[in-house]
């Protein structure tokens, strides 16, 4: 399973989306000065190392189309708005046996009423 980071910095490219069914990664790092970055989720999104920190700029994460959004062990949503549509699921450090709660004190979270959301 990755664990890797993918560092964010100036862009002028800062509406991203997943193009692959799932995708993996330990965690995503805006570096002090980063552009303000917008992703599109509508597959499987998992962080299994730091989550989302942010140093500079912001993260937006919109889950839709059925996305679904999972952050494991000691991930957090760092300061990220994230907003959930209608299908979607979104699990805050999900474990086998437990839910934990972690979230930035600065995260938004966004969910409709229809939303699943575990924490």
């Amino acid at each position: 399973m990755p664990t890797g980071t993918a560092f964010f910095g100036i862009s002028n490219v800062t509406n991203l989306s997943f193009s692959a069914a799932t995708t993996t990664i330990g965690g995503w790092t805006f570096n002090a000065g980063a552009s303000n970055y917008n992703f599109t989720n509508g597959r499987s999104l998992t962080f299994n190392g730091a989550g989302i920190v942010i140093d500079g700029g912001s993260a937006s994460v919109t889950n839709n189309s059925g996305g679904i959004l999972l952050f494991f062990d000691t991930s957090t949503a760092g300061d990220a708005s994230i907003i959930n549509g209608d299908s979607d699921t979104m699990s805050l450090n999900a474990r086998r046996h437990d839910r934990c709660r972690s979230c930035g004190p600065s995260a938004v979270v966004k969910t409709p009423k229809r939303t699943r959301m575990s924490v």
